[in-house]
């Protein structure tokens, strides 16, 4: 269970250093790696003391904390990198969510091809805000030209921070649509189609026996991104 315990710590300690520290964390561990080897050498009775599989445990350890740091940095750049210099952008994406209305616009969540002709935030999701009278489909794939507006950080330490939130939902920015072009129709694997097909039918059911109380159980048993 020990071995278990000590890689497990080493990777959650380098997401940890990542999400808020923001920096590597691999100088600090070759450092006191470094550091720890010469007192090995030097202290004959630390010889006897550690084992070599509790060394091998702990380079484990290490080298996972700076994998998981690495991933945490990357994921926190690519999300702000996103909105650097990109007020209007051309997005080519595929809806992979219902449609959800307000008053004046309705909201998708959108799977990323390319922004502005780069791939690089391909696979990642972004908001779709476009205008109420725009219908579009589940599985559509779509040419989008728009601006994007960044989430709002929280200002206070206990207030809601819709940035994070959208970060633990994969999503990575907001696009306010002006003009929206269906490319392709169900352009995702059939088995989803089906299965959001299959739900969109329990959401009717649900409605037509329960009245439009049953928003409340459709949310908690057909729960998606919001």
């Amino acid at each position: 269970m020990r071995p278990l315990i000590i890689i497990t710590v080493g990777y959650i300690i380098g997401i940890i250093w990542g999400l808020y520290l923001k920096i590597s964390i691999a100088p600090i561990i070759f450092l006191f790696g470094g550091i720890s080897l010469i007192f090995y050498k030097k202290n004959i009775k630390s010889k006897k003391i550690i084992s070599k599989s509790f060394v091998f445990y702990l380079i484990i350890s290490a080298i996972l904390a700076i994998i998981s740091n690495w991933q945490i940095i990357y994921l926190e750049n690519k999300f702000e990198n996103l909105y650097k210099g990109k007020e209007e952008v051309n997005v080519i994406g595929t809806i992979i969510s219902d449609r959800k209305e307000n008053t004046y616009q309705a909201k998708y969540t959108i799977k990323i091809d390319s922004v502005n002709g780069d791939t690089k935030y391909n696979d990642t999701n972004l908001l779709l805000y476009v205008h109420k009278e725009e219908k579009l489909e589940y599985g559509d794939k779509i040419h989008i030209l728009g601006t994007y507006d960044e989430a709002k950080c929280a200002t206070n330490y206990k207030l809601f921070d819709y940035k994070e939130y959208l970060k633990e939902k994969n999503v990575y920015g907001i696009v306010k649509a002006d003009k929206v072009q269906v490319i392709e129709k169900d352009n995702l694997n059939n088995i989803f189609i089906l299965l959001n097909n299959l739900r969109e039918k329990i959401k009717i059911n649900l409605k037509e026996i329960i009245g439009e109380e049953a928003n409340v159980t459709i949310g908690i048993l057909l729960r998606r991104y919001s």
